[in-house]
């Protein structure tokens, strides 16, 4: 085999690579470090969320009000401590491993929440989308399909600035 047709071989196997590189390099979102059982459990929340929203749209979808309010308030809103507290995770979820999750993180990690590990920013953005759930949860019980639309726009708005402006490793 010649070195040119080595090296074509070699560019075409690491093209993926670089493109990957570059990527992160030209990505503009702020970088939040955690730790990685952290960044696991947060990302697994994140996504949460999303089953929550997508819950909500299939009960406006079907007009039920009443249940899109309810996962709201029960899985997004105020009404319930959250991660973006500064020790909200630590009776957030059962059966998660706290400890190992927060180890290295301080004197008392078991008071460690995502909003300990968030810049204000992040955290106020987080509480943002708490607030503007309840918020929905509110207008969807009045039982107006438009006026819910318009108040879950504000909870999608939200979710997607925040991921628009930070990424997490």
């Amino acid at each position: 085999m010649t070195k040119k047709l080595m090296l074509i071989l070699l560019s075409i196997l690491l093209l993926p690579l670089s493109s990957l590189v570059m990527a992160e390099k030209t990505d503009p979102r702020n970088m939040v470090e955690m730790p990685a059982k952290m960044q696991q459990h947060f990302l697994s929340n994140m996504r949460r969320h999303l089953i929550s929203l997508d819950a909500i749209i299939a009960a406006l979808a079907d007009e039920d009000f009443e249940k899109a309010a309810d996962i709201a308030d029960n899985q997004l809103g105020m009404g319930k401590r959250h991660q973006c507290d500064d020790d909200g995770h630590k009776n957030q979820h059962k059966g998660v491993d706290h400890k190992s999750m927060t180890k290295g993180l301080g004197k008392d990690p078991k008071n460690k929440g995502f909003g300990k590990m968030m810049p204000p920013e992040m955290k106020a953005m987080g509480m943002q989308l708490h607030h503007a759930a309840s918020d929905f949860a509110a207008v969807a019980r009045k039982g107006d399909q438009q006026e819910s639309l318009k108040a879950l726009q504000k909870v999608s708005t939200t979710c997607v600035a925040c991921h628009q402006t930070f990424r997490v490793r």
